[in-house]
Order: C-alpha cells, then sequence, then structure tokens
C-alpha cells in the first residue's frame, strides 16, 4: 500500500512541477513586461506629484511582487528535495505554486494601475468656460452670419461656442460650413 501511496505523491509532484515550469514561463513574461511598462512610462508633468510618487511605488511594488512571485513558482518548478517526496511535499509546492500565480495576477494589476497615471486629466487651458474642448472653430450660418470660439458641450443639435463676446448657440440645421482655426 505505501508503494501506491509513493507513485500517487511523485506523480502529484511531477504534475505540479510542469505546471509550475509553464506558469514560470509566464512569469518571466510579466517581468519583462512590468520592465518595459517602467522603462516606457512618461508620466505628464502636469500630473499631480503626489500621483506620480503612488504610481513609481505601485510600479516597484509590482516590480518586487513579480520577482517574489517567480522565486516561489521556481521553487516549486525546481524542488531542491531529492528522493521520494512524502504527502506534506505535494500538498505545500500546491500551496506555493497558488500563491506565487496570485502574486503574478496581483503584480500585473499594481503595474497596470501604475500605468493609469498617463491617462490623468490634466486642465488643457481651455478658458474659464466648464466643458471646453479646446478646439477653435469659424462657423457660418445660412443668412451669412458668422462666430468664431472655442467649441463646449451643448445638447443634442446644438453648437456652443464660447466667443469674445459671450456664449454662442447655433442649431446644428442652421450652419453651412464650420471650419477649424487656430485662432480667432
Amino acid at each position: 500500500m505505501d508503494r501506491v501511496a509513493t507513485t500517487t505523491d511523485s506523480d502529484g509532484l511531477a504534475s505540479l512541477t510542469t505546471s509550475a515550469r509553464g506558469w514560470h514561463g509566464v512569469q518571466l513574461a510579466v517581468l519583462a513586461f512590468i520592465g518595459l511598462c517602467g522603462v516606457l512610462s512618461d508620466a505628464d508633468p502636469d500630473v499631480p506629484d503626489g500621483v506620480r510618487e503612488v504610481a513609481g511605488a505601485l510600479a516597484l511594488g509590482a516590480l518586487g511582487l513579480a520577482c517574489l512571485a517567480t522565486f516561489v513558482v521556481a521553487r516549486v518548478a525546481w524542488p531542491l528535495s531529492v528522493g521520494q517526496p512524502d504527502p506534506g511535499d505535494v500538498a505545500s509546492s500546491a500551496r506555493r505554486l497558488r500563491l506565487g500565480v496570485g502574486l503574478t495576477f496581483v503584480a500585473v494589476a499594481a503595474m497596470a494601475l501604475a500605468a493609469s497615471v498617463g491617462w490623468w486629466p490634466v486642465d488643457d487651458g481651455g478658458g474659464d468656460e466648464a466643458g471646453a474642448t479646446g478646439a477653435e472653430v469659424r462657423v457660418t450660418v445660412r443668412g451669412g452670419g458668422t462666430a468664431c470660439g472655442r467649441l463646449v458641450d451643448a445638447p443634442a443639435g446644438i453648437l456652443r461656442l464660447v466667443t469674445d463676446d459671450g456664449t454662442a448657440e447655433v442649431a446644428i440645421g442652421r450652419l453651412t460650413t464650420i471650419t477649424a482655426t487656430d485662432g480667432c
């Protein structure tokens, strides 16, 4: 009976080792991804310093977690024990493999969060009007009237411009031309 249990334990550990070696390759790719993101990241100088510091800490934390996860899985992929495994080794190896894979996912999530600083909203200097897009246009309406200003949010069917004289609203159906301009 002991011989059957030993064969099962040995097969279980071999299966875990094979799985861990596959995950180890994935983890090396994750390490490369985190390193590449760390090298290529270029936060906008308009992003608040605190946000950039948190993003940097998250990136370093992600790198540390990925290294730890790689080490944990490597211990399962290439065990140092010699001889027949006991049932405790198989259970322990399975726990370490789950821990290493879980840490890998946490490292990827932390790096994704750190990279999100690139989408931090910054003021484009679009003026005082809320909703300004920054695009300046010159519009012509039926009857020959023109207006020049910065586009802002408006209800459906309406074009709203912030001009030097105030806010102008024009029904879309009355427009004859819209031309982008560098200044009004």
